[in-house]
């Protein structure tokens, strides 16, 4: 028989207040914005606290972070929601998309002051990344590999702005490369 809400609530909160007597167990459950933040302020024992309700550590760590918590994110708007998505395509037409660590890159790009929760931003981003206009990049980047293997390696070769990883590396390279073939033209019109 699994705990309620209200049941998981009283006893993350009387744990709050026993591990930090800044909180009171009453204040956090009357201020639940208050609660977030002394769970991100203390260190929790969430095995205890399972004990106590008799059900896992993991059942209830990932009901307060995954459940509770997002039920609770109205900080995060529409507005930067979109601003992934078109960071995202950004990321995806660069190759910046698949790098290990994009996903802590964009959270730091996006919040670089706010405190948005891990597990919130990781929820947010998997649906930022299952929306149709990142699917129809990724769909067009996969794509365009199958294309670019099938090319002949001469041609691969060429294609320097495949590689760099920085939208402003490539707008760099490209304006040398310009610059290499304006002066190839100016050396032929003088022979």
């Amino acid at each position: 028989n699994k705990p309620n809400k209200d049941q998981m609530l009283r006893v993350i909160a009387q744990h709050m207040e026993y591990s930090n007597p800044n909180y009171s167990a009453n204040d956090l459950l009357a201020n639940t914005k208050l609660m977030k933040q002394a769970v991100k302020d203390c260190s929790v024992q969430w095995k205890k606290i399972a004990q106590q309700l008799s059900c896992s550590r993991d059942f209830v760590y990932h009901w307060f972070n995954e459940t509770f918590l997002r039920q609770l994110d109205d900080e995060v708007t529409a507005a930067e929601k979109n601003e992934m998505i078109e960071r995202m395509i950004i990321a995806i037409r660069n190759g910046t998309f698949e790098l290990h660590n994009y996903q802590k890159t964009l959270w730091k790009q996006v919040f670089p002051v706010k405190q948005i929760h891990r597990t919130t931003f990781s929820i947010i981003y998997n649906n930022c990344k299952r929306s149709k206009r990142v699917q129809i990049e990724l769909s067009n980047m996969q794509t365009g590999q199958k294309q670019s293997e099938q090319q002949p390696q001469q041609t691969q070769s060429l294609d320097f702005t495949a590689t760099i990883p920085n939208v402003f590396a490539q707008a760099q390279q490209q304006l040398n490369i310009d610059n290499i073939l304006m002066q190839l033209k100016n050396i032929q019109k003088q022979e």
